[in-house]
């Protein structure tokens, strides 16, 4: 149990800590400063921190990695993902749909393309209305887009034609219309297969707005671009303890009790938060990789 506790405690020091100049930048840590195979009393594993200063050195075209004393690691990204296959081995992560044998997902780096508009046919006022929906679709997006390499764009010029129905200009534009929905508070879509509820056709999040959502619809939307992005709901897999239905998918590891993909309402022995959990990064970024601030150009520092 203390292992377990200590790795995830590894894993939001990771997410959390700012890479400074000082670790990619024109100063080379002191390789000998830290140890990171010394015994921690409490967890007995390196934090990040400790692990990316001992590992990393400037070399005469940027930054260099070696672990292990002598072991060289081409690049940040293969530095992250050493530290998260030796030093992180109990990571709960998201599952992705499987359609026709494979991932119902954006192909060829789409997800970075992705274009939505919000309909002007929101109400005024209320928990959904216009002004509070687009505000809330910001926030969503943001989410997504600080934990992996994904981009939305608002594209508010559609917005007057934006209703499940209406046609859209490519295959990476999506609507955001409200709908009378017979399954729930809101429903969107999977990228390659397009299944979707019935009241809506396969480009399109509906958003009941007759209904509160329990939390709050800045949760409800990052639900549901979850499903935009390929994401299950967790309490589907069938590796979930009291879990509601079975849906075909590959998992990236273990189940994950506070995702942002399980229901709302704590349903199928979840335990719904407001925001990502960090599982949800892990699993997103397995997916389609790390945001691109998180990538090194070499002689330079992260943005």
């Amino acid at each position: 149990m203390a292992n377990r506790w200590a790795r995830r405690s590894a894993i939001r020091r990771l997410l959390v800590v700012p890479l400074t100049l000082t670790l990619l930048g024109g100063c080379a840590p002191d390789r000998e400063s830290v140890d990171v195979h010394a015994p921690r009393t409490g967890s007995g594993i390196p934090s990040w921190e400790e692990f990316a200063q001992a590992s990393t050195f400037q070399g005469a075209g940027g930054p260099q990695y070696v672990v292990e004393g002598d072991i060289p690691i081409s690049t940040f990204e293969e530095l992250q993902n050493y530290y998260y296959q030796h030093y992180v081995m109990e990571v709960d992560k998201l599952a992705v749909r499987t359609f026709n044998s494979a991932d119902d997902a954006w192909l060829n780096g789409d997800q970075q393309r992705l274009e939505y508009c919000v309909s002007t046919s929101f109400p005024a006022t209320g928990t959904w209305s216009r002004a509070n929906t687009v505000a809330a679709m910001t926030a969503a997006t943001a989410r997504w887009k600080q934990v992996a390499d994904i981009e939305f764009t608002y594209v508010s010029s559609r917005d007057t034609d934006c209703l499940s129905g209406s046609s859209i200009p490519n295959n990476r534009f999506f609507k955001v219309a409200p709908r009378t929905l017979s399954s729930g508070y809101a429903c969107a879509f999977w990228p390659i297969s397009r299944v979707t509820c019935a009241e809506l056709d396969g480009s399109t999040i509906g958003a009941d707005t007759s209904l509160s959502p329990p939390l709050s619809i800045t949760r409800t939307l990052t639900h549901e671009l979850g499903h935009v992005l390929g994401m299950i709901h967790e309490y589907s897999r069938n590796d979930a303890p009291g879990g509601c239905s079975f849906q075909a998918s590959r998992y990236l590891t273990d189940y994950d009790s506070t995702s942002i993909m399980q229901a709302s309402i704590g349903a199928c022995n979840g335990s719904p938060t407001e925001n990502l959990s960090v599982a949800d990064g892990f699993g997103m970024r397995g997916l389609y990789g790390a945001p691109p601030a998180w990538h090194v150009v070499i002689g330079l520092p992260l943005l």
